[in-house]
């Protein structure tokens, strides 16, 4: 066994989660009496912070952001969850990475109680030793670099132990977050990212779909 700790992204990477979050980013900008946005920019709020999301991609100011931070929580928490769909082939691919022995954390932006929701939901929080999650506070844990380290931290992993562990995630933030960390990036092309969002900031592995993490295991 080449790496025997794994920790995954949620959005892109373990869910599908366009549906829910194009929704509720749509009823957003309809309480704020904004006009609509396309599939193409709907979809560059899967993966950084939606805070930054909100000012990046829908031009609002902080305050205006932060407003609708909390809209966007509301209707999320009540539907937005359930509208989420698992990616293919995670299932197999938890229990026969759990069955082997490896190690198996999350470190996801998404704030913590919507994220044990959705796995609780899909039934796969019982394959995770430790769930690293954003913390709803501002001035809380809210990059993916914190992230990680949160994951890293409480599962004991230090020192060579990181060259062993792997990261699996669908956009830039992951690699980054896992370089920043010591430990080794995956890639996974069938979320948000790009091959070439992947190349230029140096993943180490590059994969087509979720199933190849075994391959890459073992």
């Amino acid at each position: 066994m080449k790496y025997n700790t794994i920790l995954f992204d949620l959005d892109g990477t373990l869910i599908d989660p366009y549906e829910g979050i194009s929704k509720t980013i749509l009823h957003v900008l309809k309480t704020f009496g904004d006009p609509p946005l396309e599939r193409r920019s709907i979809v560059k709020f899967i993966g950084p912070p939606l805070l930054n999301g909100f000012m990046e991609f829908a031009g609002y100011s902080r305050e205006k952001a932060m407003l609708a931070l909390k809209v966007y929580r509301d209707r999320y928490m009540a539907r937005g969850i359930y509208e989420t769909k698992l990616t293919n082939g995670v299932y197999r691919l938890l229990k026969v990475l759990s069955r082997s022995g490896v190690r198996l954390g999350v470190a996801t932006l998404k704030p913590d109680i919507m994220t044990e929701r959705i796995l609780n939901h899909f039934d796969i929080y019982k394959y995770f030793e430790f769930v690293s999650a954003a913390e709803l506070a501002p001035e809380g844990r809210n990059n993916k670099t914190d992230i990680i380290a949160h994951a890293l931290e409480n599962m004991n992993i230090f020192g060579t132990e990181r060259e062993k562990t792997l990261m699996v995630g669908d956009r830039h933030h992951d690699i980054v977050g896992a370089d920043e960390n010591g430990i080794v990036s995956v890639g996974l092309l069938s979320g948000y990212g790009s091959r070439q969002e992947f190349v230029e900031f140096g993943a180490n592995y590059i994969i087509n779909k979720i199933s190849e993490v075994e391959k890459i295991v073992f």
